[in-house]
C-alpha cells in the first residue's frame, strides 16, 4: 500500500477521535449515572463522524490532492489550507442538514450556531490536512 493510500485512510481518523472525546466528556461526566443510551450516543457520534470525515476526504481532499500534486504545489501549508477549507465546507453541510432536520429550513438561529462552532471543525480539518501531508509526503518522489 502506498503512503498516499495510507494517508487517505489514517488522517480522517482524527474526526471520530475528537467526536468520541467530546461526547465522552460531555455525556459521561458523572460515572455513577452512565446509561446504555449514553454509550450508544457516543458510539453513534463516532460512527457518523467517521463516515462524514471519509466522505469529506474523498469528495474534497482527493480532488484537491490530485490538482495540487499535478501542479507541484505540495507544501504542508497548502495541505493545511485545503484541510481548513474542507473542514469549513463539511461543517456547513452538516449545519445545513441539521437545520433542515431540526428547524425545517435554514433560519437565522442556524447561521448563528454555525458561526459559533465552525472553528473547531475548521481546525480539525487543518490537523487532518497536516497529518495527511506528514504521512503521504507528496513533496518527495514516489
Amino acid at each position: 500500500m502506498s503512503r498516499t493510500a495510507i494517508a487517505f485512510v489514517v488522517s480522517p481518523l482524527w474526526t471520530p477521535l475528537a467526536a468520541g472525546l467530546f461526547f465522552g466528556v460531555a455525556v459521561l461526566t458523572d460515572a455513577a449515572q452512565i446509561h446504555a443510551d449514553d454509550v450508544r450516543l457516543i458510539a453513534s457520534a463516532v460512527v457518523i463522524s467517521a463516515l462524514l470525515a471519509y466522505f469529506g476526504m474523498f469528495a474534497l481532499g482527493y480532488p484537491a490532492f490530485r490538482y495540487l500534486r499535478a501542479r507541484g504545489m505540495t507544501s504542508v501549508w497548502r495541505a493545511m489550507g485545503v484541510g481548513f477549507v474542507a473542514g469549513a465546507v463539511m461543517w456547513a453541510l452538516v449545519a445545513f442538514w441539521l437545520g433542515l432536520l431540526k428547524y425545517g429550513g435554514v433560519t437565522p438561529a442556524l447561521y448563528q450556531s454555525y458561526n459559533e462552532v465552525s472553528l473547531p471543525a475548521e481546525l480539525l480539518g487543518l490537523i487532518i490536512g497536516a497529518t495527511f501531508w506528514l504521512i503521504a509526503r507528496p513533496d518527495r518522489a514516489l
